[in-house]
Order: C-alpha cells, then structure tokens, then sequence
C-alpha cells in the first residue's frame, strides 16, 4: 500500500477538526476556486471525492473511497494525498476560527420554549439538536448560523418563520416554530423524524429498482408540494430525506434555503460565503455558480438522487464548459456497467436483490432516459417541475411509455411495442402450426 495511503488509513478518522470532522464548507470554498481556475476535469473530480470522503464518518471512509474510486488507483492515491496534506495542514488552522461556532457548547441552553439536549449534527449552515418543550414533547431544532442573517432583517425572521408553519405533507418534516436564540443566531423547529438516509435505508432493506422508484416517486411529490408554496429546497440529497420505520420518507429542512434567499436576496457566482455552502454532487451546475434556489435546480438534485439510489454510485459532475452531450459515462446503467471492480458490482446489484447483469438491463432505456433528462445541465431540457419527475416514474411502474417530449415515444413503449407485436407474430405462427397438422390428419 502507498505510505500516503496508509497514514490515511491509519489517520484518517482524525483528519482535521474535531470528532474527525473537517470544516467541509471551507475545503469546499477553497476547492470551488481551484476548479474555477483549472481547466482539468481530474482536480475537480479529486477535490469533490475529498469533500465527500471528509462528510463521512471516520470508520466509512475508506470504504466510500475504495467504493467512489471503482478500481481507479490513480484517483484514489490522488485523494489520499489530498486529505494527507489537509491532516498536516491541520497545526496551521484554527477550527473553531473557520466554523465561526462552538454548537457544542449550546447544549443544556434554551431556545425560546424548548430545550437543546442533544447535538444531532453540525453542517455548514449551522447546527441541528434534538430538543424537548415542557411537556417533554421531542422536536428537531436547527440553529442558522448567526452570521448568514444580516441583523436588520431578523426582526422579519419570526414572521416569515409562520408563513411556512401552516403547511402540512406526509412526506415533509414540518416547519412548526421559529425564533431567535439569546445570542442572536435565529433557529427552526422542526417535526423530529426518527429514521435512517433513503440510501441506507433502501440498502439496508435490499429494496428493488421498483420500490426504489416508488420512494423516490413520493419524495418527488414532497418536493412539488413545496414548490406550490413557493419554497425552493436547494438541499435534497440522500442524507437529508429520512425514511421511518413505516416506509415512509421525510424531507428535511423545509424552507430554509428560501428563508435564507429572502435574507440574502441573489447569491453572485463570486461570493462564496453562501453559495459554496450548497456544494454537492447533487446540486445543478446554476446552483454552484450561485443561481437562486429554484424548482429547476430540485429537479437535478432529484435527478442525481436517482441516479444514486439506482445505480450504488454517485452521478459524475457536470464540468465547467463540458459538451451537452456527455456520452454513455453519464448513464446510471453505464456505472454498472463498466465499473471494473466486479465484487463491487455483485454487492450493489445484491443490495437491490438482484444480479449485475439483470440490474444494467433495468436500468438501460426508459431509466437511463428519465435522469438523463432530470439532470440536464440545460434547464430547459430538464423536466419542468418534480411532479413531472414523479409521473414519468409512475408511468414506468404501470409499464406505460414515458413520453418525455411530446413527439417522441419512450424506450419502453418501443420495447413493448416490439413485444406485442413478437407475441402476436408467435401467436400466429403457433395457430397456422396447428392449422397445417390439422389439415394434413384430415388427409389421412
């Protein structure tokens, strides 16, 4: 093994900061300006896998790296010898500097009428506590950051807070309460959801590509039904739908990066402080260059959540100034296809209870098409809202054509056409088989 490899592996659940956690949002804002400034598809493609490995837990690194790498020795000694150079780099950093926050601190607080008992999570944007109110009730609070609320407008914060209260879906965690902590940093009350990420979730049950479709199908419709208020999402991805222990998913975080966006008014593609915030492989390419949050960009991530959820493998970014047209690398089949390591892709396929051959097959056409056309680096060629998203899926599991554009019929309804058609052919033959020995018995 590399000597880079095996620190990291030895070092690795250490690697900057506290609890094995670096400060990920200010790699990601360092590395958004490198991959600005480079052309090479090979550094955006390593300062993204290094920001992934570093959101992980310790003990999941290296497995999400050996997973992520699919065989690729080069890239992995690559990332290894970034995330080696950030453990050295780490006696040159002050942490609690970066984050701007000790939320671990905040714990045993108040926060209005509830209590912080338990610190969940720390992300970028702030913190999420499991909480409790008097009567022992159990919420999820998320403390914002204080610095991302420009101080006049905070005043405005509760107001907003209960335009969004009112709203209710099975499928979102809803927005109950909101206010402004004593040492000013506003927070959200959150319904507390107890469940695991929709991809360990569908893993850990062996769920198939069909039920993994009807999932997705009712996240889809969670998602839309947010739009309809007029709240962009902006952070969907596998770790922010939570799946209870009766099937149901939960989207989390509801509102807030509208609320955010109202603060801030639009984000420029220079400003990193917010923006970079958002980074991920499941954000739109306008998204990262610091558009506003819109259903078009939760069409993407929608898109890049299938493709994951589908595929056991993350979906490659888009490149700055990339072809429309990527090529068969962009396909989710192809991931299974073409990954070469093969115990690998009998433990994906395995998780989705079937073989690696039948899964390429299901995920070929109708599939491919459907996230290829969510994900489109165009907004205008992507599905123009997330129930579209949710019909097409509905469409596949009726076994029905997709109809993505209205002059062109799905892969599907071919295959089915061409089904029919060979069946009826066959039919025919068997009948006009039986007919000629019938007439030559009668001969006799």
């Amino acid at each position: 093994m590399h000597a880079k490899a095996q620190r990291f592996e030895r070092d690795g659940c250490h690697a900057c900061g506290a609890n094995g956690m670096v400060p990920v949002h200010f790699f990601r804002a360092c590395s958004r300006q490198l991959i600005t400034m480079s052309n090479s598809p090979r550094l955006q493609r390593v300062l993204a896998l290094c920001a992934d490995v570093l959101e992980r837990p310790g003990a999941e690194r290296m497995a999400y790296l050996a997973n992520a790498c699919a065989g690729d020795f080069r890239l992995r000694a690559s990332v290894e010898s970034v995330l080696v150079a950030l453990k050295d780099a780490r006696q040159f950093m002050d942490v609690a500097d970066i984050r701007g926050d000790n939320f671990a601190e905040y714990v045993g607080e108040a926060a209005g009428d509830y209590s912080l008992d338990e610190l969940l999570g720390i992300s970028p944007l702030g913190a999420v506590y499991r909480a409790t109110n008097a009567e022992g009730e159990v919420f999820a609070i998320r403390v914002v950051r204080g610095h991302l609320w420009a101080r006049e407008l905070i005043e405005r914060f509760s107001d907003e807070v209960e335009t969004y209260s009112c709203i209710r879906h099975r499928a979102i965690a809803s927005l109950l309460d909101g206010g402004v902590s004593v040492n000013g940093s506003p927070y959200l009350v959150y319904e507390f959801v107890d469940g695991e990420p929709i991809d360990q979730y569908s893993d850990g049950h062996g769920l198939n590509v069909e039920q993994r479709l009807a999932l997705m199908r009712t996240v889809c419709q969670a998602a839309h039904a947010g739009h309809t208020h007029l709240t962009a999402w902006r952070s969907l991805r596998p770790s922010n739908v939570l799946v209870t222990a009766d099937g149901t998913p939960k989207l989390l975080d509801f509102a807030l990066a509208t609320l955010l966006h109202r603060q801030h008014g639009p984000v420029r593609s220079q400003d990193t402080t917010l923006s970079s915030m958002w980074m991920s492989e499941f954000a739109a390419p306008e998204t990262v260059d610091g558009a506003a949050p819109s259903i078009s960009a939760d069409v993407y991530s929608l898109g890049a959540m299938l493709f994951e959820l589908l595929s056991g493998q993350r979906r490659p970014p888009y490149l700055r100034d990339e072809a429309v047209d990527a090529g068969e690398v962009r396909l989710a089949s192809a991931q299974v296809k073409h990954n070469e390591d093969w115990a690998l892709r009998k433990a994906i396929a395995h998780r989705r209870s079937t073989t690696v051959e039948k899964l390429e097959y299901e995920l070929s056409g109708d599939i491919d098409a459907m996230i290829d056309k969510a994900t489109s680096p165009q907004v205008s060629h992507r599905f123009d809202s997330a129930s579209s998203v949710a019909r097409a899926i509905t469409r596949y599991l009726n076994h029905q054509p997709l109809l993505l554009d209205d002059d062109q019929l799905s892969t599907q309804s071919v295959n089915s056409t061409r089904a029919f058609v060979l069946g009826m052919t066959a039919g025919g033959i068997v009948l006009a088989a039986f007919a000629y020995l019938h007439f030559v018995e009668g001969l006799f």
